[in-house]
C-alpha cells in the first residue's frame, strides 16, 4: 500500500487507478501482482558491512529491494507485506527493514504509538513500473507509453493523487517528473546514494 496491494481480494492502489485511467476504465485483462526479479547493477559498499555483521534484513517477498540485496549475497527474511517487515523491526527480530519512503510513512501514520524509525541507508529512487506479459502486442506497449506521457500532464492523475491523499491522510503530491511522492519529503533523497541517510 498505497501503490499496489490486496483489498477485499482485489488488487487496489495508485498504480491500479493509473492503469484504469490509461485504459479509460476498461482494462483488457485483469491486473495481476507479480514479483519484480529486477536486479540493479549498483555497487554499494555497505552490502559488505551487512554481510560482515550478519544483520537480519526483513524484505518483501520477491520485492525489487529484496532481490537487489539477495543479488549482493545478503540473506533476506522475507515477509508478505511491508507491515510484517515493520513488525519484525519493531520486535527486534530484524536489524534492517527494506521499504519505500511512502510505505514507511503510511505505516508510521497508522501506528503513531510505535517508536519512530530512522532511515539508515538510502539506496535509490525507483519509479513505479507496469509490466506487460511476454508476447504482448508491441502496438499495445507503444499505445500505453504514449497515453501515459499524455496523462502525466493531465488532471486525471492529479485526481488519483487527490483520492489517495485523502485516503492516506498524508501530504501526497504528484508531478510528471517525480511521480507520486510525499510533499514533506526531501526530493533530493531520491538521488542514488550508498551513504547512510
Amino acid at each position: 500500500m498505497p501503490f499496489n496491494y490486496m483489498e477485499h481480494e482485489q488488487i487496489s492502489g495508485i498504480s491500479v487507478d493509473v492503469l484504469q485511467v490509461l485504459f479509460e476504465q476498461k482494462l483488457p485483462v485483469p491486473v495481476e501482482m507479480m514479483p519484480w526479479p529486477r536486479v540493479y547493477a549498483t555497487a554499494l559498499a555497505s552490502f559488505a558491512d551487512i554481510r560482515k555483521h550478519r544483520l537480519v534484513v526483513a524484505g518483501l517477498r520477491a520485492g525489487w529491494l529484496s532481490e537487489q540485496f539477495k543479488a549482493a549475497g545478503i540473506q533476506i527474511e522475507t515477509v508478505g507485506s511491508y507491515q510484517q517487515g515493520m513488525d519484525m523491526l519493531l520486535k527486534k527480530r530484524a536489524q534492517l527493514w527494506l521499504s519505500t519512503d511512502l510505505e514507511e510513512q503510511v505505516l508510521q501514520a497508522r501506528h503513531p504509538d510505535a517508536p519512530s524509525l530512522a532511515v539508515v541507508w538510502r539506496l535509490m529512487c525507483s519509479e513505479n513500473y507496469f509490466g506487460l506479459s511476454p508476447g504482448s502486442d508491441p502496438a499495445l506497449f507503444a499505445h500505453l507509453q504514449k497515453k501515459y506521457q499524455q496523462l502525466s500532464s493531465s488532471k486525471q492523475l492529479m485526481a488519483v493523487q487527490q483520492k489517495w491523499q485523502s485516503r492516506l491522510k498524508l501530504p501526497l503530491a504528484y508531478t510528471p517528473a517525480t511521480g507520486f511522492y510525499l510533499q514533506d519529503a526531501d526530493l533530493l533523497r531520491c538521488e542514488p546514494s550508498s551513504e547512510a541517510g
